[in-house]
């Protein structure tokens, strides 16, 4: 386990999205878990640390913003790779259960996919700079009853409850946490036991 001090600050990268509150699902939990959360810019400068890129799958995207999730991915780390330090960095990717089968979401399973894959080779290529590469699917923060717009983008959790924006900013900051810093090129799940279930239940 690393003995690095934890670096409190984190950059949030997305599409579409011009400032760190563009990012509701994560931006005021993290900062209410103690981080300082800054929009990634373009072009960026400065020493990254931690880097969180969203591409919007937990939300509901249109199948060309859903499409581009790896080239985004790709292109947001080719700019910031620069900007680590010797003693390396995390970065966590945002994706959803879709990537294991959804009716009708065609497109965003097929990015999740991709994250995954894309996550993995990230890993392999980034380790010797010491630099972490994870993924976290979660579910549509609050969906239920009365999130008509997400119906049929959920898969039933094992949990009586409705995933919040809480839990899933604390399992991103648990990746981002030196102390996580032997972990690299996994996919982690926080969906209440959903990614148990068939496709067939979203």
């Amino acid at each position: 386990m690393s003995n690095q001090m934890i670096n409190q600050v984190v950059e949030l990268i997305g599409p579409d999205r011009s400032n760190s509150d563009d990012f509701p699902q994560l931006a005021g939990p993290l900062r209410d878990l103690g981080w300082e959360v800054r929009r990634h810019a373009d072009p960026a400068t400065g020493t990254l640390h931690n880097l969180v890129f969203d591409p919007g799958l937990l939300e509901s995207p249109t199948a060309a913003r859903a499409s581009a999730a790896v080239a985004d991915l790709q292109a947001a780390v080719d700019a910031a790779r620069e900007r680590f330090p010797a003693s390396g960095g995390r970065i966590v990717v945002i994706a959803s259960r879709d990537y294991l089968g959804a009716p009708s979401r065609t497109a965003a399973a097929a990015a999740g996919g991709g994250l995954v894959s894309a996550v993995r080779s990230l890993a392999l290529e980034l380790g010797r700079a010491a630099i972490t590469v994870n993924l976290v699917v979660g579910l549509p923060v609050g969906t239920g009853e009365g999130r008509s717009d997400l119906v049929g983008a959920r898969a039933e959790s094992l949990l009586p409850w409705d995933i919040t924006a809480a839990e899933l900013a604390a399992t991103v900051a648990f990746l981002l946490d030196p102390r996580s810093s032997y972990i690299t090129g996994q996919v982690l799940h926080c969906t209440g036991g959903a990614s148990l279930l068939s496709s067939l239940t979203s």
